[in-house]
């Protein structure tokens, strides 16, 4: 029988050691094996005999587990292998765009004497200068589509009439990251400039090695600046070309990051003057407990409530209400007023204010006025007193809806021919608590009005709807419009809160309108006669009533006294103001600035060979200058080895044959001495080169 098993250290018996075996010595698996033929009547051929059952059924399911976690594990490692496969060959397939100093190999190394082809490159004007402008492109679109999401998040914050904590957080981290990378895309580009551009500068004429190893690092401004002393022309006054480009390239970046800095002064986050948010606090409401406490009065008694309701009323003449069949609550309207388009009712919306008054919005609270007007048959009176003598008689006979006859006490020096006297009856109306009720004499001239017109009117007064809404409010009684207040308002037209006591009719109030004014209805004109239609003229007269009424509270919410309660009311919103003239100007000048630089840094730059700046790409450049040295040198610094080689004059260009514009030749790019009367400012020709 085969000893224990040496895939687990369960396999073997209670007490037994198990023998280690090195890996390189386990025999190697027969192909013929196979385990498809055991099963839980075979003995086992791998581990110990037993004799009992249950000991071997245990043995078979571990190792049912084993050969389980085996396969599993193989299937395992081979998804994950088809898996890094496939990713590795979509990775390699991508081919990416070739950098401006990255020169195609020769095909034909042959021909290159006994340079392998490996090393031979081609350069080729415009090849290079494609690869100019994509390489540059790309870095100016990334700058003007980071110039362009700066203004797409300036002009959508803009449109936020109430920034919120969060969005304010996310437009000062928006921007933030724009700034912040439309510098670093603008840095990117200007190294990216400045890599290309020191070819064309260091193949334009001889320079000593130092300023030769600080052209080397134009790229960055230290350098500039450094450039600024070693690039001077010695013994004249005048600055010298390396000076001029050193000062402009400083100058030129300083201008683009002081532009990008400036866009933070185009925009400002601020306190809106025009618009509010909903907070909890301090609100100032309108006090509706008793409207005669604007006149000063202590008494709260119904005459000196009529009183304030006539005077608001007046003072609100000049409200113009609009038209709307819309009763719910809309913040966006920009006026608190409203008639329905059929004049059947009028409401208002109550505003709420800051404490100092500076700040108010339109409420979701509101108040209706609704106004009914009957027409009555005018049996006796009503000229003004000017007709005859029974017109003379200060009562106004006629017949009510019922068709009986009754008097009303109209004095004829509260009347006046085509004027209108509101006549208000103080006592408590048959239309309920919130009602009142009032007779509209229209007197006749015997000319446009032949005949006089009266009308029996009710108006009743709503309460505040909308308290309860979301149950914010702390008090609602703070909010509510008592029932004599809504009853004084809703005659406020012709209430004065002075009773006449003559004739036996102490409960009536009287108040002329003259003719032409707004409280006296136009009617509706036929055949030169004004009041022809007595249906229209009711429903006018039902109209101006409510209006007065709602004009009452428009002049009460605004300058009536009030009270602080805590509840959501107006704060100042935070706007996001933008300067749009110096913004534009500022994020189309940065991408229209770094266009005109990528133009002339292609057009000039492309007249050299552009290479690599990698140190083994450098240095196998710099060889034949530093080979000088020989052994030594190890530890000195680029100003020591400059001044160890006598600050020699050198030149980058290229030298070999005689027939340099020949592209089949082989040259050579190198750094030349002076002493090899290299010409100077010359194209560099296009063609195969090999080094030296």
């Amino acid at each position: 029988m085969a000893g224990p098993s040496t895939f687990d250290q369960h396999d073997a018996p209670n007490g037994a050691r198990r023998k280690s075996i090195p890996a390189n010595e386990y025999p190697a698996p027969s192909p013929e094996v196979s385990f498809s033929h055991l099963d839980a009547n075979t003995p086992a051929a791998i581990g110990p005999t037993t004799h009992k059952e249950h000991d071997s059924n245990s043995t078979g399911s571990e190792q049912d587990r084993a050969y389980g976690n085996i396969a599993t594990n193989t299937r395992r490692r081979s998804t994950i292998k088809t898996i890094s496969t496939v990713l590795t060959k979509t990775i390699t397939g991508v081919r990416t765009p070739k950098a401006p100093w990255q020169h195609a190999p020769h095909e034909k190394g042959e021909e290159a004497g006994d340079a392998t082809s490996s090393t031979v490159r081609v350069f080729d004007h415009r090849r290079q200068r494609r690869r100019l402008i994509f390489s540059a492109g790309l870095r100016w679109l990334g700058t003007a589509i980071l110039c362009g999401g700066m203004a797409g998040c300036l002009a959508g914050f803009h449109h936020i009439v109430s920034l919120s904590t969060a969005q304010k957080h996310a437009f000062n981290a928006l921007v933030t990251f724009f700034s912040m990378a439309i510098g670093f895309s603008l840095a990117s580009s200007m190294r990216l400039y400045a890599q290309m551009l020191r070819w064309r500068f260091l193949a334009s004429g001889y320079r000593t090695l130092q300023q030769f190893a600080d052209i080397m690092k134009c790229e960055d401004q230290l350098n500039c600046v450094k450039l600024l002393w070693t690039g001077r022309n010695k013994g004249r006054w005048l600055p010298s070309l390396t000076q001029v480009l050193a000062l402009l390239s400083i100058l030129i970046n300083l201008f683009l990051q002081v532009i990008t800095a400036l866009v933070g002064l185009t925009y400002q986050v601020e306190v809106s003057d025009s618009f509010v948010v909903d907070k909890v606090g301090k609100v100032s409401i309108v006090d509706l407990s008793s409207i005669e406490a604007a006149l000063g009065y202590k008494d709260d008694a119904f005459d000196y409530q009529c009183t304030g309701a006539y005077g608001y009323g007046m003072a609100g003449a000049s409200s113009l209400f609009e038209t709307s069949n819309n009763t719910s609550y809309q913040d966006d309207e920009w006026s608190s007023y409203y008639c329905s388009t059929d004049q059947s009712t009028c409401w208002y919306w109550f505003s709420d204010q800051s404490i100092d008054g500076s700040l108010s919005e339109t409420s979701s609270r509101k108040v209706y006025s609704t106004a009914t007007c009957q027409n009555l048959t005018v049996l006796q009176g009503g000229y003004a007193g000017v007709e005859d003598i029974d017109s003379q008689s200060p009562n106004v006979q006629y017949k009510d809806e019922d068709g009986n006859t009754k008097w009303l006490d109209v004095p004829t020096d509260i009347t006046l021919q085509k004027s209108t006297t509101f006549i208000g009856n103080t006592t408590e109306p048959p239309c309920g608590s919130r009602c009142s009720e009032l007779f509209v004499l229209v007197s006749a001239d015997n000319d446009t009005i032949p005949n006089p017109l009266l009308f029996k009117c009710q108006n009743a007064v709503s309460n505040v709807t909308n308290i309860y809404l979301n149950s914010r409010f702390h008090d609602a009684g703070q909010y509510e419009l008592s029932d004599d207040t809504a009853r004084a308002l809703a005659g406020a037209i012709g209430f004065t809160g002075f009773r006449a006591l003559s004739a036996g009719f102490p409960a009536l109030e009287y108040v002329l309108y003259p003719d032409g004014t707004r409280w006296s209805p136009e009617g509706t004109y036929s055949n030169g006669v004004k009041m022809e239609n007595t249906e229209a003229a009711a429903a006018q007269t039902a109209a101006l009533i409510m209006q007065f009424s709602i004009g009452a509270l428009v002049a009460l919410d605004s300058v009536g006294p009030r009270i602080n309660v805590t509840d959501y009311g107006p704060t100042p919103d935070l706007v996001v103001d933008v300067d749009w003239l110096w913004a534009i100007l500022i994020l189309a000048g940065i991408p229209a600035t770094q266009m005109v630089a990528l133009v002339c840094v292609i057009i000039w730059a492309n007249k050299a060979i552009i290479k690599d700046d990698s140190c083994l790409s450098t240095a196998r450049l710099l060889r034949p200058v530093v080979d000088r040295l020989g052994d030594h040198g190890c530890l000195l610094t680029g100003d020591e080895i400059a001044k160890e080689l006598e600050n020699v004059k050198v030149i980058y260009g290229v030298r070999g044959p005689d027939e340099l514009d020949n592209e089949s030749a082989i040259k050579h790019l190198d750094v030349i001495q002076e002493n090899e009367k290299l010409p100077t400012n010359q194209r560099m020709p296009a063609g195969v080169a090999a080094g030296l």
